[in-house]
């Protein structure tokens, strides 16, 4: 048995699924979506060599609400990064999502800072 470590590093993307903040998508739509953003992933992950987790949520907010995704990017000891490659490669997924999502904000949060994209 091999047992490999690496420092532990994480950042965590949070993103809606709305299009604006008027509910007015289809389930159908929601669900295209939902399917868009995970291959939008596991695309970004075949490409660079990462591990993330994805994983539906709901955002609660003044005023609203939406169904959203959250992705998880950790520092794994298989393909083992530096902090400053999870947030480079944190970014480059968040803005992707953010434009083929078509939204207009996401957050990705590190252990010491969040940031917010805005289109």
């Amino acid at each position: 048995m091999k047992i490999k470590t690496c420092h532990t590093y994480t950042a965590t993307i949070y993103c809606g699924l709305l299009e604006g903040y008027t509910p007015s998508e289809s389930i159908q739509e929601e669900e295209d979506k939902m399917e868009l953003a995970y291959n939008i992933c596991r695309e970004y992950c075949d490409k660079v060599g990462l591990c993330l987790t994805f994983e539906k949520t709901h955002f609660i907010y003044t005023g609203g609400g939406e169904n959203g995704i959250k992705v998880g990017l950790i520092n794994y000891p298989r393909f083992p990064s530096t902090p400053s490659e999870i947030q480079k490669h944190a970014g480059i997924l968040g803005e992707r999502l953010l434009v083929e999502l078509k939204q207009q904000r996401l957050s990705i949060v590190y252990p010491d800072i969040t940031v917010m994209l805005e289109q």
